[in-house]
């Protein structure tokens, strides 16, 4: 997204860019944070703040003026294909999580915006096109309290915190379209939450032009529809708009421009620059904090390196993809997730995977690795499950689930058959370990109760 510059006024213009988990849509030299989901899951205020900083520091070393993050929206569908992005279920720990990444990026002079206003809870149904038709796309029906308690809440803690623009989704709220909903735009985030930023139109949710305007959309993106800019003369002309809202547009626009101090000495916009400094400690810090621990049967964990000498490694979540580092296809994944699908997708500069790491550390502590990542190559499995000098050793089994933005998830089953994996292993491996590496919500009960499933590691 661009705002042209105006050369006369020594403006500069504005470029907007995904995405809430670094610089997204392909650019290069950009560090692939780990996951809205995984912060979340810290529970740690000081690390939401620094992994924002972090993000937004490469934000401005490349020059662009509006990160398009942080997603709050609630994780109430488990299907929904872009949970991974957001903060999970709990309207506080996501409010807090929102509080501090719009704290952490504006403090490098980029301006925060809270995505996606309101109530896009599914991938399924969320557009509208009138002139392809017939969908209209889904409406979230719901009442005031439950608008207040759940859905209202992380936007609220972002205008708390100064967030300088806000994102109205592609849904309708009870019957309307987000981007034109008065109640929504006007009624509860201007008036009531006092919010004094911009609203802007995620790509292609604006749908009519003068009831967008009325209903409180400042920014019409990507704006090649013709709905705003010279459009609304005709209505400022025939007095159904005002002078006053389209000043008030603007002043909305420009406001966080200025508070952020994106007037004064601001990076060039350089999309390809290297601005990735040493962010991956960050990485790595947010990496380990979000990870939980679901099952532990007598101290499994952590190994000793000094006693436990054997590991056998099993799937291909355990290694990296087999096609390069971007994942593609709906189904086609096969290596370790570093976040999902999407707008929300950052391309890594780097990608370290699990078996790498394994295999170095094997290397500097003399320990003896085995692993297959084919998980359908049950041959290998099984001839590497019979191996005696492996017998007594550990078992470690990678297991993934991918979803995207632009679809739901077809069920909250592991990929790949990894239930079949892990319960393969686990009936011939009396000490199996499970690494989960997911986008969200996985059904364990295949398999979670085994007796020889001695570990569990949510990531």
């Amino acid at each position: 997204g661009y705002v042209l510059p105006v050369p006369r006024l020594n403006f500069n213009g504005l470029c907007f860019q995904d995405s809430p988990s670094g610089v997204g849509d392909g650019v290069q030299f950009s560090t692939a944070f780990a996951a809205g989901i995984q912060i979340a899951a810290t529970w740690d205020r000081d690390l939401m703040y620094e992994r924002a900083a972090a993000i937004g520091q490469e934000f401005r070393g490349k020059g662009v003026h509006f990160a398009l993050g942080p997603m709050m929206n609630i994780d109430r569908n488990a299907l929904h294909g872009r949970n991974w992005e957001g903060f999970g279920a709990d309207p506080y720990l996501s409010g807090e999580n929102s509080f501090y990444y719009v704290r952490g990026i504006q403090d490098q002079g980029v301006v925060a915006t809270a995505k996606h206003y309101i109530c896009n809870e599914q991938e399924s149904n969320r557009t509208y096109r009138p002139k392809t038709g017939p969908s209209q796309g889904y409406s979230a029906n719901l009442d005031d309290k439950t608008m207040h308690e759940i859905y209202l809440w992380p936007f609220m803690d972002s205008v708390a915190a100064g967030t300088g623009s806000v994102m109205c989704s592609y849904n309708q709220v009870n019957g309307t379209q987000a981007c034109q909903n008065d109640k929504t735009l006007n009624g509860l985030l201007k008036d009531e939450l006092a919010f004094q930023g911009n609203v802007m139109s995620d790509w292609g949710a604006t749908k009519v032009s003068l009831e967008s305007a009325l209903g409180g959309l400042d920014i019409n993106m990507p704006g090649h529809d013709n709905l705003m800019g010279y459009s609304l003369l005709q209505f400022i002309q025939n007095g159904s708009l005002s002078e006053a809202r389209v000043t008030d547009m603007i002043v909305r626009i420009m406001a966080p421009y200025f508070l952020v101090g994106q007037d004064q000495n601001y990076p060039s916009l350089d999309l390809n620059r290297d601005a990735i400094s040493d962010h991956y400690v960050i990485n790595q810090a947010v990496g380990r904090a979000g990870m939980v621990l679901l099952k532990n049967v007598n101290n499994a964990l952590p190994f000793n390196r000094n006693v436990d000498k054997y590991y056998s490694i099993f799937g291909s979540a355990a290694s990296r993809y087999s096609d390069g580092i971007d994942p593609h296809g709906v189904l086609g994944l096969d290596g370790a997730l570093y976040q999902g699908g999407g707008s929300g997708y950052v391309r890594p500069t780097y990608f370290i995977d699990p078996l790498t790491s394994l295999l170095e550390y094997a290397r500097e502590f003399h320990l003896q690795i085995q692993y297959v990542i084919d998980q359908y190559d049950y041959s290998a499995i099984n001839n590497a499950l019979n191996n005696r000098g492996f017998f007594g050793g550990k078992c470690l089994v990678f297991i993934n689930a991918w979803s995207s933005e632009g679809r739901d998830r077809q069920n909250l089953s592991a990929y790949h058959d990894g239930d079949k994996l892990v319960q393969k292993v686990a009936s011939l491996c009396s000490s199996t370990i499970v690494i989960v590496n997911s986008v969200s919500q996985l059904n364990l009960e295949p398999w979670i109760e085994h007796p020889n499933v001695t570990g569990v590691l949510w990531s």
